[in-house]
Parts: structure tokens; C-alpha cells; sequence
């Protein structure tokens, strides 16, 4: 008994110390989960976004693709993205969006992903841009990643010299080109009337006597479908413009807003119409540097305001009074150039949650410097305090401050509106760009060469189909694909009020 105790004892001595549990890993928060962008292809995205999403991956556990589209060719997006089969971010220009929502929905950008944790940052988008742009009647669903709009650079000594003031008003503009051969020193006034910018240039001289503020419809009626575009504000910002034309240089029929900036930077002008290069410093539009020139002096305002607007409901220009005094209505036009990030509702498996996160994490915390050259742009309140990636090397920091300041609170306005925001877009710009031009030379008078684009608009609208027509429409405003029945709805009257 004494042997075979010491024995019991002897081997207990020599059992192996006990195997400590193994240590639990922490689950990362999309483990397994596979996410699916596309961008266009060419434009850098998969060399400048490539390190940041592989750092995405090992926090994650998640896994990215980034899948390439062809810009010259919109159906190589379509068909990728209804032949996949995960929910999906595309980068897409703002003018493919409303063709894309003929025949799918938007998806809300999900809550869990507005915050600054989580990437994208929503309260930091420019009010304007947030609930105009990108979540108009407070749904969230697209992301700007550039709201261009137009400014006036005037020369700050010769205006001063002439004791004149920087235009408020359109009626302020007018008589300022029509005076420049006394206050400019010799040099004109130059506005982008170039061939493919001269639409959007017409628009956005309109669009504050056009846009009134308690509608959706700025351009067609959503109700009957009617085109506005032959209405009292766009004849008389027409006409207007056709007068002012006569006081300007022929070779505003040739120059962009980028060759019109550059031209009263370089001493060559005394007012123009323009902006700045998209991306700033990191802009692949170096093909126009601007040479400074000697003496010259740089103020920034915004574009002029309208001291009336265009009432659908009473089919005329009305004034409006404030505190006693005029009213000033005043609205900018964007989404003519740039790109914007969504999620189009399609029936597959998954959340848009980890692609949405890892798009957060690839553009960066400021959506400047991971963007390629030209793509980056203004729309965000902590972009203000870099200036860089966002304006020209040849301003002075006054300057720039000056162009920050009028650019920010454009992009702040409720005031902003999408050019043209419904399916085939270029076509509808195409009508309005022969009778247009014919009306700017004198050819015709402007109610009979908007009349003739309204009419080119009906015919396009019945091609398209009004039912694809208004559905994607709708939804560029913010509102549901399909119109609630009339007991149902709470929606205001799209032709009464949008801001009630």
C-alpha cells in the first residue's frame, strides 16, 4: 500500500501543467461581409483608394471590390449593377442619376452611418448641399462630392475707383456692364457663353427669378408635366441677357468659366463670370494657368439676385416685399458638373451598411485629399479651413477667403437647385441650346424661341414616358418614386408648397 501510494503520487507529480483556455478573438464588426462599389473607370479611384480600403479590411473583416464603369458608356454601370448581387455605392455623375431612377428607387442612407464615427460625416455637409442636395424633405440618400456654382470676380480697384458698388441685383449687373467702358479702364466685361456651357450659364441667370420659394418645380411642372421653361422669369432673364450680350466682346461666345477667370486674372477683363478649378491645387485642368497680373486687385461676389420671381400658382412675376423694403430672391444652380454617391434599392441579400463604411474610410475624413484631380470640390463645412485642394494657386489669401466666404453661403442657401434634374438630361439641354443661341444673336425673340423649346420638351417628355419621367423626377426632389393617393398623402402640393 506504502509502494503503490508513493507511485500514485510520483505520477501525479509528472502530469503536464493544464493548457490555458485559448484567448476568444474579438469579432470585428463586418466579418466575412463582402462590399461593391463602382467608379468610373480611369479616373484614379482604384490606385488612390487601394491602401486605405486594405487597412478597411483588416479593421473590419470585411471584404471590398471596387468594380470599373466606362463614363463614356452609362449601360455598362446599369448592367453591372442589376447583374450583382449585394447592395452597392456608386459614384456616378450627377447627370446619370435621374436615368438611373426610372426604373429603381433610391435607398435612404442608413442612420447608423450619418455620424462622424462612422465616416460620412452628415451634419458637415453645407446646409444647402445636406437638405437641398443631398437629403431634400430630410431623407437622406445621396452624398455630394462636389456642388460647383458660379461666382462674379470683379476688379475690387478699378470699382472702388470709380466710386461704383459690387452688383446686388440683376438691374445692378445690367448697368455695370452697360457703364464698364467707364469704370473698367478699358477692359470688358466677359460672361462663359461658350457652346457647352451656354445652357447652364442661361439657367443659372435665371434661376433666381425662376425658382420660387414655396415650390418644388422649377423647370417642369410635376403635376401636369407642362414645361416651364417658356414662363415670364426665363423670357425676361433672356431678354436681359440678349441686351447685356451687346455690351460684351464677341469672344464670349468661345470662352468657358474657367478662361473667363483667367481672363481678369490676368488683367484682361474687368467683371467675369467663372470658378475655380475643381481640386484646387491637385486640379488636372492645368492646361489653363492663369499668369497674375501686374496691379490687379480681386473682389469675389456671388451672382446677382432677382428683386422679382415667378409665381406657377398666378402665372406671373410677382415682387415681394420684406420689413418694408424689396425683397431679394436669390438661388444658385448646381450638380452641372461633379459626382455624388448612392445606393440604388434593389432586392438582394445584405446591408449597404459596410459598403457605405468603407466608402467613408477610402474618400478620407475631409472628402479632399483621396478624391482624384477635379473631383474634389466644396461641400463641406470643415473643408473652410484648407483652402488648397479646393481653390487656384493664383489667388491671394484674401482672396480666397473672399471666394470661400460668397461660396459657402451659396452652398449653405436653400436656395440651390440641380440643373435639369430629370432623365436625359443632355437631350433636353441640347433643345434648349439651338433656339437659345438663335435668340441671343437676334434671330428670334425670346418667347418664340422658349416657346419653340417648350414644345421640343413636350414631344421629348412623351417619348421618355410620363410615368418613368415623374418617377425619377420625384425623386430628385426628395419626394416618393409614386405620387400617395390624394387621402393618404402627406406631402404638400408640389405646385403649392415646399417649405411648409
Amino acid at each position: 500500500m506504502v509502494c503503490g501510494l508513493i507511485l500514485g503520487l510520483a505520477l501525479l507529480g509528472c502530469r503536464p501543467p493544464a493548457t490555458p483556455p485559448a484567448a476568444t478573438r474579438e469579432q470585428r464588426p463586418f466579418e466575412g461581409q463582402q462590399t461593391l462599389m463602382f467608379v468610373p473607370a480611369g479616373s484614379g479611384f482604384t490606385e488612390l483608394w487601394d491602401p486605405a480600403l486594405r487597412e478597411w479590411s483588416v479593421q473590419t473583416g470585411g471584404q471590398v471590390s471596387l468594380q470599373e464603369y466606362l463614363l463614356e458608356d452609362p449601360n455598362s454601370l446599369w448592367k453591372s449593377l442589376d447583374q450583382s448581387s449585394q447592395p452597392a455605392v456608386c459614384l456616378i455623375p450627377y447627370a446619370w442619376l435621374a436615368d438611373g431612377l426610372t426604373s429603381r428607387d433610391l435607398e435612404r442612407i442608413p442612420d447608423s452611418v450619418l455620424s462622424v464615427e462612422s465616416g460620412i460625416s452628415w451634419e458637415d455637409l453645407l446646409q444647402g448641399v445636406r437638405e437641398r442636395i443631398g437629403g431634400p424633405r430630410r431623407k437622406p440618400q445621396l452624398l455630394p462630392l462636389q456642388a460647383p456654382v458660379l461666382v462674379c470676380y470683379y476688379r475690387k480697384d478699378l470699382l472702388e475707383r470709380a466710386g461704383l458698388k459690387v452688383p446686388v441685383t440683376w438691374d445692378d449687373y445690367s448697368r455695370l456692364v452697360e457703364r464698364s467702358h467707364e469704370w473698367g479702364g478699358g477692359l470688358p466685361v466677359v460672361e462663359p457663353w461658350e457652346e457647352s456651357f451656354r445652357v447652364t450659364w442661361f439657367l443659372s441667370r435665371a434661376i433666381a427669378a425662376a425658382r420660387h420659394p414655396d415650390n418644388f418645380s422649377v423647370f417642369v411642372d410635376l403635376e401636369t408635366l407642362q414645361p416651364m421653361i417658356d414662363n415670364p422669369a426665363f423670357v425676361t432673364t433672356l431678354e436681359r441677357a440678349r441686351a447685356d450680350m451687346a455690351h460684351l466682346p464677341d469672344v464670349v461666345w468661345q470662352l468657358s468659366p474657367l478662361e473667363c477667370r483667367q481672363r481678369v486674372l490676368e488683367g484682361r477683363a474687368c467683371l467675369a463670370i467663372g470658378i475655380e478649378p475643381p481640386g484646387g491645387t491637385n486640379s488636372s485642368l492645368g492646361s489653363l494657368p492663369a499668369q497674375r497680373g501686374e496691379g490687379v486687385s480681386l473682389g469675389v461676389c456671388p451672382l446677382p439676385a432677382s428683386t422679382v420671381v415667378y409665381n406657377p400658382s398666378t402665372r406671373s412675376l410677382e415682387e415681394g416685399t420684406s420689413r418694408g423694403g424689396i425683397r431679394l430672391y436669390r438661388s444658385n444652380l448646381t450638380g452641372w458638373q461633379g459626382m455624388v454617391a448612392c445606393v440604388f434599392q434593389r432586392k438582394v441579400a445584405g446591408s449597404s451598411i459596410p459598403s457605405w463604411n468603407a466608402f467613408a474610410q477610402a474618400a478620407g475624413p475631409d472628402f479632399l485629399n483621396r478624391l482624384p484631380p477635379g473631383l474634389a470640390g466644396l461641400t463641406r463645412e470643415s473643408q473652410l479651413g484648407d483652402a488648397s485642394l479646393i481653390i487656384g494657386p493664383e489667388l491671394t489669401g484674401t482672396e480666397s477667403a473672399e471666394f470661400l466666404a460668397v461660396t459657402a453661403e451659396a452652398l449653405r442657401d436653400n436656395g440651390l437647385v440641380l440643373e435639369l434634374p430629370f432623365p436625359r438630361r443632355t437631350e433636353f439641354a441640347n433643345r434648349l441650346r439651338g433656339p437659345l443661341t438663335a435668340a441671343l444673336r437676334g434671330d428670334i425673340p425670346a418667347n418664340e424661341a422658349l416657346s419653340q423649346v417648350a414644345q421640343d420638351w413636350s414631344a421629348l417628355i412623351e417619348e421618355i414616358g410620363s410615368e418613368p419621367f415623374r418617377r425619377a423626377y420625384r425623386q430628385m426632389l426628395g419626394l416618393t418614386s409614386r405620387p400617395f393617393s390624394t387621402s393618404s398623402s402627406s406631402e404638400p402640393s408640389v405646385n403649392t408648397s415646399g417649405s411648409r
